[in-house]
């Protein structure tokens, strides 16, 4: 072949459409946990005097985010995932649970404390 036929042959070649990109999945929007969630807590583990006590409680979801009060006047911070679990902590603290319907269902723990959250979705 003379060197102008491959020339031309060469930039008939970069003229041709690009492949196709797969279409990603389509994913679904994350839902809403925003809202109200009374219940309560119960302690499942206290080793220090300063564990905080279980009782009735109300935590408050905005934006998907929600604190858990703990003791000393700290509270941990706690993120709902799309797939409706959650996961956080703070100083010494670890959150992990799971949101399913209207129901929240969380533990926050240290190496001390252990509380337990059952609540409800109300708004």
């Amino acid at each position: 072949m003379k060197p102008l036929a491959i020339l031309l042959l060469a930039a008939l070649a970069g003229c041709a459409a690009p492949a196709a990109r797969p279409v990603p999945p389509r994913v679904a929007a994350a839902p809403d946990w925003d809202g109200a969630y009374h219940g309560t807590s119960t302690r499942f583990r206290a080793a220090a005097r300063d564990c905080p006590h279980p009782g009735i409680i109300t935590l408050y979801v905005a934006q998907g985010a929600f604190y858990v009060p703990w003791s000393g006047g700290v509270d941990v911070l706690a993120r709902i995932d799309a797939d409706g679990t959650i996961s956080g902590g703070g100083p010494g603290v670890v959150v992990t649970g799971h949101v399913r319907g209207k129901s929240l269902v969380a533990d926050a723990q240290s190496a001390a404390c252990g509380l337990h959250y059952t609540t409800r979705r109300r708004f």
